[in-house]
């Protein structure tokens, strides 16, 4: 059974590192082999590339054997983050301990739903989806975006990546696909860190109980919540509307990039100019939310909206990799902070109210199901990516783009995170202490016997 730790907290950090660290890593001559340190940081899920949780510490092992005394220096030169992150590693306290046993169970989940979930094909773009479990639901390949519908349906991705930055991937994990509906939570977090709660007086809070792209209204004459279509609009033209077009777009790409940790987040120009093409019921929701005085500015004109809907089709034609969007989402489960350069993206506040949202509408009308099943923030989009945070602990993605009629998220990816929970109970409620060491206690002899 594998562990987590919970947030990172640095200041747990009482004392600097000292050499008894490494003790067992020390040679008879008194060096430190470095290829053994280095395989040591990867048994525990970090990367030990330049850019990874602890590159600051790799790139100064530059050299096969590191002296004492080198050693002492270069763990001096540390910053606390990295000193704290290096320490739990030593110990095996990451944010899931005992990474070898972990990712052996998430290989052997992911293959066995790659090989006895299945697939019926009705048609090119329908099909009945049996899972593992047996149980079957009705899914199909989106294509009243035609770009969308021209992808590969037997691609299938997992990446995950830890508070701490260990990371794992299987799968078509390189495959690049459209973030579509799984940008919410990212454009949503951005506008909050600029204007707060004061963004709620033009979206709110609760699930609409209906379809992503129906149009309606709350009793506030506002959207329902950031993460239908309304809302995500909505949201989009409240940041930086000073801002021409072209400067609003790279402002929110760069913040996205940083969420990523500097990795590749661009337009798909393709999916782009096709949802502009064929956006009609977008251009009706944007023009009722005019005419019912929603906007912040209510003296846009028609060009004004043209560019706010322009800018939400650019921001859902991101594209990502699994392997980036485990990153986006990690930033989440760590409280706005990016676990691989332990840079803040976005504030606390803004992680809590954006995780708030995904637990409660982030899987549309099927949002109230998930949560009651799994009880943790995920976000589903129409490309076929699924989101899942376990806040303190983990982000996964999911990519398959076969989506269920019912969940309206990919059938694959809901069949392995059906069977992670089975191993790894994670829901919010649900006191087993799945991944940490603490000892739960309560006497079994004394329960009330309910059968």
């Amino acid at each position: 059974m594998a562990y987590h730790r919970g947030l990172l907290r640095l200041s747990s950090l009482e004392k600097p590192l000292s050499r008894s660290l490494f003790t067992e890593y020390l040679n008879s001559n008194g060096t430190y082999t470095t290829n053994e340190l280095v395989e040591l940081i990867k048994s525990r899920g970090i990367s030990q590339k330049p850019n990874g949780a602890l590159g600051s510490f790799i790139t100064k092992l530059d050299k096969d054997e590191i002296t004492r005394e080198e050693m002492d220096t270069i763990v001096k030169s540390l910053d606390g983050r990295t000193e704290d992150l290096l320490k739990r590693l030593v110990n095996d306290d990451l944010a899931v301990w005992n990474w070898t046993e972990f990712t052996r169970d998430v290989t052997a989940m992911y293959n066995h739903v790659s090989q006895n979930g299945s697939f019926e094909e009705h048609d090119e773009f329908n099909a009945t989806y049996t899972f593992t479990d047996g149980k079957k639901q009705d899914c199909s390949i989106p294509n009243y975006i035609p770009q969308l519908a021209r992808v590969d349906k037997n691609s299938f991705a997992l990446s995950i990546c830890t508070v701490d930055g260990q990371r794992f991937h299987i799968g078509d994990y390189t495959k690049w696909y459209t973030m579509q509906s799984t940008s919410k939570p990212f454009f949503y977090s951005i506008a909050h860190a600029l204007i707060g709660d004061e963004l709620h007086e033009y979206v709110g809070h609760e699930p609409s109980g209906r379809a992503f792209n129906e149009i309606c209204l709350d009793n506030y004459n506002r959207p329902f919540n950031p993460m239908i279509n309304m809302g995500a609009i909505m949201v989009t033209s409240l940041i930086k509307p000073d801002m021409i077009l072209a400067d609003r777009f790279d402002f929110i790409r760069n913040i996205m990039k940083e969420f990523s940790g500097g990795r590749h987040v661009f337009c798909d120009m393709a999916i782009y100019k096709s949802e502009m093409e064929v956006g009609y019921r977008n251009k009706a929701a944007i023009n009722y939310m005019m005419d019912a005085g929603c906007f912040r500015n209510t003296s846009m004109g028609d060009t004004e909206l043209m560019e706010v809907l322009d800018l939400y089709y650019q921001l859902c034609s991101l594209e990502v990799t699994a392997k980036t969007q485990a990153i986006m989402g990690a930033c989440l489960a760590n409280g706005g902070i990016n676990p691989l350069n332990c840079k803040r993206i976005i504030p606390e506040t803004s992680a809590m109210r954006t995780l708030s949202l995904m637990f409660s509408t982030g899987m549309y009308d099927y949002s109230g199901k998930f949560a009651f099943k799994y009880g943790v923030p995920a976000k589903s989009g129409v490309s076929g990516a699924t989101l899942v945070v376990i806040p303190g602990v983990l982000a996964m993605t999911l990519y398959n783009p076969w989506l269920g009629h019912e969940s309206a998220s990919c059938v694959r990816g809901l069949d392995f995170i059906d069977n992670f929970n089975e191993k790894y109970p994670f829901h919010v409620f649900h006191k087993a202490n799945t991944f940490s060491k603490s000892v739960e206690f309560g006497d079994p002899e004394t329960a009330i016997n309910w059968t």
